[in-house]
């Protein structure tokens, strides 16, 4: 992968993911966070409820 950005870099960065291959026998668990309070405006800006109503 490869970032450039001449506004805050002097020379492109790059970098490299690597992966491994789990057994067939490995599985991710389902997860899911009930106590999310985090609200998503519509300019894409983040909030966080404060109080129980919706």
């Amino acid at each position: 992968m490869t970032i450039t950005d001449p506004q805050y870099l002097t020379a492109p960065y790059r970098f490299t993911f690597l992966y491994k291959r789990e057994p067939a026998s490995y599985r991710i668990d389902e997860y899911v966070c009930d106590g999310d309070r985090t609200v998503v405006g519509a300019d894409g800006s983040l909030e966080m409820k404060t109080d129980s109503t919706p």
